[in-house]
C-alpha cells in the first residue's frame, strides 16, 4: 500500500499516510466495538463483567477527551511540520498544544480518574513503567525504520535526508 502512496508527489506523501493511516485506525476502533457489543450479546449472565452497562461504569470521558486529541494534534503537528517547516506558528502552535494536552492526560490519569485508561499499577512499578516506555520507543522506532525504509527503496528520499 505504501508503494502505491509513495508514487504521487512527494509534497502529498505525508499527509497521505496520516490520511490513510487515521481512516483504517477508525475504521478498527468501529470493528473493535461492534465486536464487543457483539460478544457481550451472547452471554447469558445477568451482569457479565463486559456487558455495556459495566464497561460504561469504568468509562473515563476526561482522559479520553484529553489523550485522543493529543495524539492526533501530536501526529498531525510531526506531518505538517515536513511540509510547511518546523518553525511555522501553526506547526509550533498544534506541537505546543497537543504537548499541553498528552501533560494534562497523564496528570488526570494519576491524580484524578477513578478508573483510569492506564491502570496506576503500571507508574507506581519502575520496572513495569520502564518497560512500556521501551516497549512505545521500540514500536515508535520500528514505524520510523519501515516509513524511511519505504522511502528510501522508491528512490524519493536523498541519502541526506534519512541520515541523522
Amino acid at each position: 500500500m505504501s508503494g502505491a502512496i509513495a508514487q504521487r508527489n512527494k509534497s502529498e506523501l505525508t499527509l497521505q499516510i496520516f490520511w490513510f493511516t487515521l481512516i483504517a485506525e477508525g475504521t478498527l476502533q468501529l470493528l473493535v466495538m461492534i465486536l464487543m457489543r457483539h460478544s457481550t450479546k451472547s452471554t447469558s449472565d445477568d451482569n457479565p463483567p463486559h456487558s455495556t452497562p459495566s464497561l460504561l461504569s469504568h468509562f473515563d470521558p476526561l482522559g479520553i477527551s484529553l489523550s485522543i486529541p493529543g495524539l492526533i494534534l501530536f501526529v498531525y503537528g510531526l506531518t505538517t511540520g515536513n511540509l510547511n517547516g518546523w518553525s511555522e506558528a501553526s506547526v509550533v502552535a498544534t506541537l505546543v498544544i497537543s504537548v499541553l494536552l498528552l501533560a494534562a492526560f497523564v496528570f488526570v490519569e494519576l491524580k484524578v480518574a477513578q478508573h483510569p485508561l492506564i491502570p496506576r499499577y503500571l507508574w507506581s512499578d519502575r520496572i513495569k513503567a520502564s518497560g512500556c516506555l521501551i516497549a512505545a520507543l521500540t514500536y515508535a522506532v520500528w514505524q520510523a525504520a519501515n516509513y524511511l525504509l519505504t522511502l528510501e527503496l522508491q528512490g524519493l528520499a536523498s541519502p541526506h535526508s534519512t541520515s541523522f
